[in-house]
């Protein structure tokens, strides 16, 4: 581009906007531009978010030496660990999966001792993710005591696996064996994968049986069925046992998901577990009848909730109007372009009905991994597939033995929990989405896509350590979870928001953000309607809520966190975000997932 060379020479300023230097880094793929960056962050002049998201990029695309400049950076930083575990955590989300470690990471060792639990978690994950040798005690360590922090212990299981060696692997055979918490059983079993994936899959059969219902062992079946030879291991170790039905289903779902070939393991899935009812076949006839009723007998209202449940997984796939995942299709005006018997059909066979673009691959690599998902990038070294979970996977090129089409990423069997009318209510639901009326996404600029803080030990600890302001950062012991407005823009209230009883005698509080860009500076309006119940975080900063909230904004990414007073608030939230009016600036919604 004609502006690069200006660009290279430091002659252009980025103003502490990163973000819109994500493209040139990405295409131009130049070690200057990485300079640039670590040579800003330098300076001094960035803020904590902005920072992180310059050393997320560089972790995504620097060389040994310019990682080990950035945590060098990390180790200098003053002030509060909040702001370093952000940029830890960065540089390795940044870094893990290239294959690329920083050249020198002595500055891991000096951060060791710093006492605060979210740094503690990217320590491990740091040390873990670049296999520094004289870290591998600290973490088998936190592996093994009970009173280490749930997140900070589970990263610590998860870590030794990659170190791969034989202390480690006995570590892990000991907590799978031994440890009183299923979870830390499960999580072993994932982490135990990365050593011997026999013996990871031998684990899991004589796991499963032992675990109840509100143990869910997602993500360790996930792990284990990401390898070849796997399920023919769990399905001869499953065969003469007993599950918990409720147990059965979750393995079951799962199975029917995994990348690799998995139809015997699913009827030893559903024999152990007792589920009578089998993979049901719709006739043509079936298939008429269930299109006559969505159109005389479906309740669009009842299937739009039925579309936002959690265990149905159509919102980590497929966004509406932006909002959602982007494994599938967006969903805007499904109901305008396709007809009712298509609808049908792609739900109770989704394998026949895989939309142009969306067509998977499933590659194995030489070390028996294999991978399913839809082509996001390739070039010589690497190739980029964004899976099921609507997770991008990098897989080095030279790694590839194996590369085939593959089958829809859409779980076969998804609508099986559905009763007849649930189905019909469901498919009704998208038949009206695009068409004129109550499910028609409009323009007004309304924000679909949030995020709601979920309940955790840690991140209750620091609210009732702190105070509410604590929920507007990017505390890293805080966990956030996708939330979505229905298709009129409203945000419910309801049991899906968690409460945090913070402080005795204060109510409880719900918490909840969403993020805008604002492309141009200048001021900007949020429309909110009644306040009752709500206080309001502009990034960082306290703000006084109104029913139009003016903000005169630079330009950059920025946050607005809502906390919600569930004894004063029942109402859903619809806010519009738009310049002010005779306002010069621009801004946009950040949606996706």
């Amino acid at each position: 581009p004609y502006w690069l060379p200006a660009l290279q020479q430091g002659q252009i300023d980025f103003g502490g906007n990163v973000e819109h230097v994500t493209f040139a880094l990405k295409a131009v793929d130049s070690p200057a531009l990485a300079d640039l960056l670590i040579k800003q962050l330098a300076n001094g002049e960035m803020e904590v978010q902005q920072a992180a998201t310059a050393i997320g990029l560089i972790g995504q695309l620097g060389n040994a030496d310019e990682l080990s400049r950035c945590l060098a950076f990390i180790h200098k930083m003053p002030g509060d660990p909040r702001g370093r575990a952000i940029c830890l955590k960065a540089l390795v989300d940044g870094s893990e999966n290239r294959q690329v470690r920083p050249k020198f990471t002595n500055p891991l060792a000096t951060m060791r001792s710093i006492d605060d639990e979210s740094f503690r978690l990217q320590w491990i994950r740091a040390a873990a993710a670049w296999r520094v040798s004289d870290h591998k005690v600290d973490l088998l360590h936190a592996a093994g005591d009970d009173d280490v922090a749930g997140t900070v212990r589970m990263a610590a299981i998860e870590g030794i696996g990659r170190y791969g060696d034989r202390a480690c692997h006995q570590t892990l055979g000991k907590l799978i064996t031994e440890s009183p918490d299923a979870n830390v059983r499960l999580a072993a079993v994932a982490s135990l994968l990365q050593i011997s994936p026999m013996n990871a899959a031998q684990s899991l059969a004589n796991l499963l049986p032992q675990l109840k219902p509100e143990n869910d062992p997602t993500l360790a079946l996930e792990r284990v069925l990401s390898h070849k030879e796997s399920p023919l291991h769990l399905s001869a170790g499953l065969k003469t046992k007993t599950l918990h039905p409720d147990v059965a289903k979750i393995a079951l779902r799962v199975a029917r998901s995994a990348p690799t070939k998995t139809n015997g393991l699913q009827e030893v899935i559903r024999h152990v577990g007792e589920l009578t009812d089998g993979a049901k076949t719709f006739s043509p006839e079936d298939i008429a009848s269930l299109v006559a009723d969505v159109r005389t007998k479906g309740d669009p209202q009842r299937g739009e909730q039925i579309y936002r449940r959690k265990e149905m997984q159509c919102l980590n796939c497929h966004a509406i109007g932006g909002s959602g995942g982007k494994v599938g299709p967006d969903l805007i005006s499904i109901g305008a372009s396709a007809p009712v018997d298509y609808l049908v059909e792609s739900l109770v066979d989704p394998a026949a009905k895989v939309k142009e673009n969306f067509h998977s691959i499933t590659v194995e690599t030489d070390a028996g991994k294999v991978y399913s998902g839809i082509p996001v990038q390739r070039n010589a070294k690497q190739l980029v597939l964004r899976d099921g979970n609507d997770q991008e996977v990098t897989i080095p090129i030279s790694s590839i033995d194996d590369e085939r089409e593959g089958r829809s990423l859409m779980p076969e069997g998804l609508v099986e929990p559905l009763t007849r009318d649930e189905l019909v209510d469901l498919t009704a639901f998208l038949s009206q989405l695009g068409k004129e009326g109550d499910f028609a996404v409009g323009k007004d600029p309304l924000v679909r896509t949030w995020r709601k803080l979920i309940f955790t030990p840690e991140g209750h600890r620091r609210l009732n350590r702190t105070s509410h302001d604590t929920a507007a950062t990017d505390d890293p012991a805080l966990v956030w979870e996708p939330a979505y407005s229905q298709v009129s823009g409203e945000l419910f209230i309801d049991e899906n928001l968690q409460a945090f009883e913070i402080h005795r005698g204060h109510p409880p509080v719900s918490f909840v953000r969403f993020g805008v860009e604002v492309t141009t500076a200048g001021e900007i309006e949020l429309a909110v309607g009644e306040t009752e119940g709500l206080t309001l975080w502009v990034n960082e900063k306290p703000t006084k809520i109104a029913r139009q909230v003016k903000l005169s904004l630079p330009s950059g990414m920025h946050t607005m966190t809502l906390a919600i007073d569930r004894t004063k608030r029942k109402s859903p939230l619809r806010i519009e975000v738009a310049p002010a009016p005779k306002s010069t600036g621009k801004v946009a919604l950040i949606g996706g997932k």
